[in-house]
């Protein structure tokens, strides 16, 4: 519990912890006891931002696997009801005791690609957490907010390894990231940072990897990790881009979810919200299209007027 204190007394903008789920499915991958520890430092962590250090974005770290995706729910409406400020998911790391409970842990990517689904839905009803996932391709995100109607960041952000952040394991050495450690470590030997292995390091960031997926619109957005270069798509784009034919029905009709306000200023047009009690501003484009949307619009007409395909 002081850690947490002493945590908090620098001026950090977020702490995340990190669970695989909850108590059950926690102490099977992390150890028996590890939920209790975990729980007792988020709690204090939540006691001492009440007071002292309400900026501070307080959140979780959810790994996903075969132990926690049917509990997706009871995770996310556990830590809302906790009041935490952002619950976010990720997929399996193979590492650790994930690596030797692998066969027993690890989604294939339709198991997974269904958990995000899960978690897209249940993240409108949340009452105080934000809920996100860190999609590893630009195109999940894309896909869960058509659906869904959520706010996934469709955008993957560029490598930060070393760059903005770097990974410490349970020893305190550190490394620019987790991938990297696997890279290097043959499980006897564990190099700590050098100037050799840093500028390598570098070296491979500094590649900027292809792939070939011609009929994404995202590819150029897209940012695979530079020690995976992989020119070909990923199964999971494959399973999404299937799933997002057979939502978009040409003669579904869009329409806003609930009443809005439209105003044009001096060639500013803005959009008010009612039940989100917020004022957004669009260009003309982005305004036309959501007072189409207000009387409802096909996506024929709609695809033709954002030029989608």
């Amino acid at each position: 519990v002081p850690i947490a204190e002493k945590v908090l007394t620098y001026p950090i903008k977020s702490v995340f912890v990190s669970f695989e789920g909850l108590k059950e499915e926690n102490d099977f991958v992390r150890g028996e006891g590890s939920w209790d520890k975990a729980s007792a430092f988020l709690i204090e962590l939540l006691r001492i931002k009440k007071t002292q250090f309400k900026n501070t974005t307080i959140g979780v770290n959810i790994v996903l696997n075969k132990k926690n995706q049917e509990n997706v729910i009871r995770i996310i409406e556990f830590f809302d009801d906790n009041k935490v400020d952002c619950i976010q998911f990720n997929p399996l790391y193979i590492d650790g005791n994930a690596k030797v409970n692998q066969s027993t842990l690890y989604l294939t990517e339709e198991e997974k690609l269904n958990a995000y689904e899960k978690i897209a839905q249940k993240s409108l009803t949340t009452l105080h957490s934000k809920v996100t996932i860190n999609c590893d391709y630009p195109l999940i995100g894309h896909y869960l907010n058509t659906k869904y109607g959520t706010s996934m960041n469709p955008i993957t952000a560029e490598c930060t390894a070393f760059i903005d952040s770097l990974y410490a394991n349970s020893e305190g050495v550190c490394y620019p990231c987790r991938r990297w450690l696997k890279k290097i470590d043959s499980g006897k030997n564990k190099e700590k940072l050098s100037f050799d292995s840093i500028n390598e390091f570098l070296h491979n960031v500094a590649i900027s990897p292809t792939r070939s997926c011609p009929e994404c619109e995202f590819v150029s957005v897209c940012h695979p990790c530079p020690l995976i270069i992989d020119d070909k798509q990923p199964q999971i784009c494959k399973i999404v881009q299937e799933r997002y034919r057979s939502i978009i029905d040409a003669d579904k009709i869009i329409t806003l979810a609930s009443p809005a306000y439209f105003t044009a200023e001096q060639n500013r047009y803005f959009v008010y919200f009612h039940e989100l009690s917020c004022k957004s501003e669009y260009t003309v484009e982005g305004y036309n299209i959501l007072r189409m949307c207000e009387f409802g619009v096909d996506i024929i007409t709609l695809s033709e007027m954002t030029h989608i395909s």
